[in-house]
């Protein structure tokens, strides 16, 4: 009995609270206003178990039970307000956002070569941050209940490889950060053989052969192989990285979540990050498995069916695998 009190209590915190008036808002800007909803529906004491049992669907997505939910609500907000700003800069309030705009945000998303599990979740959380600003917000209804998700084009998606010019100018941005060299790291790494954003996190300095020719790989499923680097620079990067480590330390001592967040920041700081929304170092890995092929069929002389099967291999996937070689560079001739 008093657990339920206990969990009673905790919904009227969440609920039971007077909404306050749009006056307060009118100083503060769209990405602001739309934050302070998300901050205010925060209820980390809150179990999400017990509010399965006791609340509506609808009902919970006011809330958030995390401070990752919380988290991730603020990201969306913050790229939503931003193009919200560019594309109705007539909007000024939460109460003059329609569902009509999100739905555009999200189409633009899907257009620009978002994932269809990165949309899904984009569509979640604003339909979560919409319910929040009308629980935070008096006077506030937007209908969460028109926000479609649309559909992406999957070919497209398959074959969206980082440009390389956008991963120079994320390299450069990278440096330019004096207090965290990591990002660069990822990306040199990435650069030298096209390792997921898991693997690389987990590379050591012994994993690195002394002159830079290889890389040893744990993947998927604890599956290793070693890649060998045939780009000179990428060679010397790796030969420096090496250097800068400790015996038994890992290069990119970070979680593969903090590299993925640390890229995306940097796609926004250069201006890309709506071309390769959420691709993160997938997009590199396609590049990298673009350049590896014409290396193994201009340099090499293989075969299409020769160079597939290794490019399989070099991503950590079986030799025979077919077809798998189409959904990172596209057509293969």
């Amino acid at each position: 009995m008093c657990r339920i009190r206990h969990f009673l209590s905790a919904v009227s915190g969440a609920f039971g609270k007077r909404k306050g008036g749009m006056m307060a808002t009118r100083n503060r800007s769209l990405k602001s206003q739309l934050q302070y909803a998300v901050r205010e529906c925060f209820r980390p004491g809150m179990s999400k178990h017990s509010a399965k049992q006791q609340m509506s669907k609808e009902e919970r997505q006011k809330i958030n039970f995390s401070y990752k939910s919380r988290d991730e609500k603020l990201d969306v907000a913050k790229n939503f307000a931003n193009w919200e700003k560019t594309a109705h800069p007539e909007v000024h309030m939460v109460r003059d956002i329609k569902p009509s705009h999100i739905n555009e945000f999200l189409r633009e998303k899907a257009e620009s070569g978002c994932a269809q599990a990165t949309l899904n979740g984009y569509a979640s959380s604003l339909r979560s941050i919409a319910l929040q600003c009308a629980e935070t917000y008096k006077g506030v209804q937007i209908n969460a209940r028109e926000i479609v998700t649309p559909k992406v084009d999957l070919a497209k998606i398959r074959t969206m490889p980082l440009d390389r010019e956008d991963r120079d100018r994320l390299m450069v941005d990278a440096r330019d950060r004096p207090r965290s060299d990591t990002l660069s790291k990822g990306l040199e790494i990435s650069r030298a053989c096209g390792a997921r954003a898991d693997e690389i996190v987990y590379v050591r300095r012994e994993d690195i052969a002394a002159d830079g020719s290889s890389v040893h790989l744990e993947g998927k499923g604890g599956r290793e192989r070693t890649v060998h680097v045939y780009d000179e620079k990428a060679r010397e990067k790796l030969i420096e990285l090496r250097e800068k480590t400790l015996e038994g330390d890992r290069v990119v001592p970070i979680k593969a979540d903090s590299l993925e967040q640390a890229l995306r920041r940097s796609m926004e700081r250069i201006g890309i990050s709506g071309k390769y929304d959420d691709t993160g170092f997938h997009a590199a890995r396609k590049l990298w498995a673009r350049d590896r092929y014409d290396f193994y069929r201009k340099e090499l002389g293989l075969s299409i069916s020769e160079a597939s099967g290794l490019i399989n291999l070099d991503l950590g996937h079986s030799y025979e695998r077919v077809g798998l070689l189409e959904t990172y560079i596209g057509e293969v001739n």
